[in-house]
């Protein structure tokens, strides 16, 4: 669906929040015989050089991505951008170039601990997962994904989680699944938010690399849509004003509450059927570029 828009970037300011993965870089190359990754994150220069352009133009733009503050910050360590970042899926909002700090929260460790023990995810948990900002807590060391992508980043630490015991609040959790037959994902999901729904956001998404389902675990009162209105607010940009671009589930708020809300031509059917819009080109092949190029000069989208 698409909308009439009335646009003069000299006078009025947006506000542009992007995902990062499967939006705004390329996927990854997998190796097929050791089943990880063998390429590094990277951003492609059309999209460097949109994302430049409009913050010169004094647009705003947001990374909202679920990544931790290290890999992200890492993503854009030698582009010197002046984005904004939106964390751990809204829960975490900062300016890394001048190392500010807009938001920062935690989550309760009760309602971590009563899902962590739940019956329903005895037989299929794998890994508990709790991020910080310079490190992370995992109770299974085995977990090669998990503890490769975190021993990746530099001054990043890696320690036990031991759930009885933990005293540091997270700022977000996950749970890594290990997939059986006849698995109802429905039906856990639907359970889970019965029990914990009020007090935490869940969402399954499936690991593109071995067989494990990932069950993200967030603070109930943010997300990246509720991090966004925060930073519209900050900087007096009107909500008509914001583009959200994503492709998956943790993209569906800011999507559907935008009033330009863009999916990803390659994004998730769920994605698409509630956007304003949908991309011409993937990830792959620069359509975060080629649909704000469009966008700002106000050709047909």
């Amino acid at each position: 669906m698409n909308k009439e828009i009335e646009l003069n970037s000299k006078k009025e300011k947006w506000l542009i929040a992007i995902d990062i993965d499967r939006t705004l870089i390329p996927d990854q190359e997998i190796n097929q015989e050791t089943n990880s990754i063998k390429s590094e994150n990277y951003i492609l220069d059309g999209e460097i050089k949109i994302l430049d352009r409009l913050i010169r133009q004094g647009h705003k733009v947001v990374i909202a991505t679920g990544r931790s503050l290290k890999s992200a910050e890492e993503l854009f360590n030698n582009i010197k951008l002046n984005i904004i970042l939106s964390n751990f899926n809204g829960c975490h909002i900062s300016i890394p170039n001048k190392n500010k700090i807009l938001l920062d929260t935690k989550m309760n460790l009760n309602s971590l601990k009563k899902i962590a023990k739940d019956k329903i995810l005895n037989d299929i948990k794998y890994n508990l997962v709790f991020k910080y900002l310079d490190y992370v807590r995992m109770d299974n060391f085995n977990d090669e994904l998990v503890f490769d992508l975190y021993n990746n980043f530099s001054n990043f630490k890696i320690k036990k989680l031991d759930i009885k015991n933990i005293k540091d609040e997270p700022i977000s959790a996950y749970m890594h699944l290990k997939i059986k037959e006849n698995i109802n994902l429905d039906k856990i999901l639907k359970n889970l938010n019965k029990k914990y729904g009020n007090e935490l956001n869940l969402w399954f998404w499936r690991d593109k690399i071995g067989d494990s389902i990932v069950l993200e675990i967030n603070n109930k009162k943010y997300n990246k849509w509720s991090s966004i209105l925060f930073i519209a607010d900050k900087y007096k940009i009107k909500k008509e004003n914001i583009i959200t671009i994503g492709d998956n589930l943790n993209d569906y708020e800011m999507i559907k509450n935008a009033n330009h809300g863009v999916a990803m031509i390659n994004g998730l059917d769920e994605i698409k059927e509630i956007a304003n819009y949908i991309t011409k080109y993937d990830n792959n092949n620069g359509g975060v570029s080629h649909f704000l190029n469009n966008f700002f000069e106000k050709k047909d989208i």
